[in-house]
């Protein structure tokens, strides 16, 4: 009707010539002008040009298919419908992302896919196999992993309550499994980068430590990541991951592990017990490598590295790296952090000279235990048997070979020993603190500089020399006051550089603080020998 009102006014306006032409040019505007939802495709000129600021934002879900949003590198997951029902379409996205040509070529290590997971849960009930190379996992929302507030303590970030690590506390996009005995995610590509999400192993069976009968023992294939057999991840990259298995009793189920090879890097990644190790259980593999480069990562008991049950085979660490990672949570022994960097209860992995380990902070029996350890040490912390101590006599390789400087470690740490047999430091120590040792520090060729070593055991030394190779500078050497025991002494005859070193125990034990089988190849020593000195 309005349209024949504006028609009008314009006859009475125009003469006849005019008339025509109006009506034409009146045939757009009425075409503009008719009810709202007339217009169709055909009334806008291919022409048009229409600004994005005059377009509204769609914001109502489900209006724009995720295949819209897909390129010809990457793929977007539909996030719609259930959990399953966007575990399916997870798996659908992966399958499409590895037929991908980006820039018109073939995948490669810079020309790769991404699969966009969009913020949610995503439910598989079988293993999520990742087996083609260069195609990676990216949450659209990354989110970075909860971790607690550290506080500083002699120097180190340390965390002054113990944590567990039941409270399951995934980011916003989350892939889990709840079917039992398998893994949720299992990489066999070796060049994979995954970034911002959590995965999770949700299943908690009730025949767990009773059937089958070896399950306990034996079982590997089960957790939230699994690096497969064969698989040599060294480029994949990992950063802003959340690891969980609601069972991680040992020796079963942890949260992120690999049945032979460990590598890749690995920043601000948060596991629980059990996890960024080779094997588990009886599955230690005999020639396991552990060689990841790993930053500001945090996990639970039973970590890094990993273990053997053998005499000196199974899994060792080589041109590893690891900058402010933690272990945490309650040990068997109640400690926090117990036995991660290569510890154990029994045995470790080796930790060879190419390793190091910076602003690193654990428990007891931890950075190598009943094994042979090396590598650079700076600024790390753990509790009693750590750094090489041998904690067995059915194991006794554990030796302190490497580097540590400005380190802490409780008793009978750095090649110390629990039965006075075994055990040997045969490194260097540069300000570093062993308090509390129940046997005498056993030296072979050992540099010990700017230290603090103490033994609480009445009649027990200092340090034992095994050689005549090993030099003491400038350290505390303190043994249980008005006992028997020597600072330094040896059970034969010995000789060793000592010099500016304070030491205790003049009365009963030596004015000198060297036992008689001692030598000191210092003629001007300047060592302080009093029992005011503690």
């Amino acid at each position: 009707m309005a349209n024949i009102e504006v028609i009008t006014q314009i006859n009475d306006l125009l003469d006849a010539n005019d008339v025509t032409i109006a009506k034409a040019a009146l045939g757009v505007l009425g075409a503009a002008v008719k009810g709202t939802g007339d217009i169709v495709n055909a009334d806008i000129s291919a022409t048009a040009g229409i600004v994005d600021t005059k377009l509204a934002t769609i914001s109502t879900a489900g209006k724009v298919s995720n295949s819209a949003l897909s390129t010809s590198s990457s793929i977007v997951v539909n996030a719609q419908g259930t959990d399953l029902n966007r575990g399916v379409a997870l798996l659908a996205a992966y399958a499409a992302a590895k037929l991908l040509t980006p820039n018109g070529l073939a995948l490669s290590a810079k020309n790769r896919a991404q699969v966009i997971i969009p913020t949610g849960n995503y439910k598989v009930v079988a293993s999520f196999v990742l087996d083609t190379q260069f195609v990676d996992l990216i949450a659209q929302s990354p989110t970075s992993p909860n971790k607690r507030t550290s506080v500083t303590v002699d120097n180190l970030s340390v965390y002054p309550d113990p944590v567990d690590f039941t409270h399951f506390k995934p980011s916003a996009t989350l892939i889990y499994c709840e079917v039992d005995y398998i893994s949720t995610i299992k990489q066999t590509a070796n060049d994979v980068k995954m970034h911002g999400f959590s995965v999770a192993q949700l299943s908690n069976p009730a025949d767990f430590y009773t059937s089958p009968a070896d399950r306990y023992v034996n079982e590997l294939d089960w957790g939230a990541l699994l690096i497969g057999q064969n698989c040599a991840n060294a480029p994949s990259l990992y950063t802003d991951m959340y690891f969980w298995t609601v069972v991680t009793s040992f020796p079963s189920c942890g949260g992120v592990r690999a049945y032979e090879s460990f590598s890749g890097t690995w920043i601000n990644c948060v596991s629980n017990s059990a996890s960024f190790r080779v094997g588990w259980g009886n599955k230690i593999s005999t020639s396991g490598i552990f060689s990841a480069k790993m930053y500001d990562c945090m996990a639970g008991v039973f970590s890094y590295i990993g273990d053997y049950f053998s005499a000196q085979t199974g899994t060792k660490a080589q041109n590893a790296i690891f900058e402010r990672c933690t272990s945490i949570g309650y040990g068997i022994d109640g400690s926090e952090g117990t036995a991660s960097f290569a510890g154990c209860n029994l045995t470790a992995g080796i930790i060879e000279s190419t390793c190091s380990f910076t602003d690193c902070v654990s428990g007891s029996q931890s950075f190598g235990i009943g094994a042979p350890t090396a590598g650079t040490f700076i600024r790390c912390r753990a509790g009693a048997n750590s750094f090489g101590s041998m904690f067995l006599a059915s194991a006794p390789f554990g030796s302190f070979n490497g580097y540590a400087e400005d380190c802490i470690g409780g008793e009978n740490s750095f090649g110390g020993n629990v039965d006075g047999e075994y055990g040997k430091l045969t490194g260097t120590l540069v300000r570093c603190t062993v308090t509390d040792n129940v046997y005498p520090l056993r030296l072979q060729g050992a540099t010990i500089r700017d230290c603090r070593i103490t033994n609480s055991t009445t009649g027990r030394d200092g340090v034992l020399l095994l050689d005549s190779l090993s030099s003491i500078t400038n350290s505390d050497i303190i043994v249980f006051q008005g006992g028997t025991g020597k600072p330094i002494n040896a059970s034969s005859a010995k000789s060793v550089v000592a010099a500016s070193n304070r030491m205790n125990n003049a009365t009963t034990g030596s004015a000198t603080g060297l036992g008689t089988n001692v030598t000191n190849l210092v003629s001007t020593a300047n060592n302080v020998v009093s029992n005011a000195i503690k």
